[in-house]
């Protein structure tokens, strides 16, 4: 089986193919807040609102 190439944001360019693919990596470099979403993709202000609400996601 080929593996599935992964588009990266390009924060994270820089990272080897095994760390990245690593979930323990994965897990400790996980996204956790509104400001962390916000250096990887444009947020618009109704996201903004929504992934600052408590309860409502999730976030990490």
């Amino acid at each position: 089986m080929q593996a599935f190439p992964s588009k990266r944001a390009p924060a994270f360019a820089d990272i080897p193919d095994e760390k990245w693919q690593d979930w323990r990596w994965q897990l400790s470099h996980r996204l956790n807040s509104v400001e962390d979403f916000e250096q990887i993709v444009s947020l618009t202000e109704s996201e903004r609102k929504a992934l600052s609400q408590r309860g409502l996601f999730r976030v990490d």
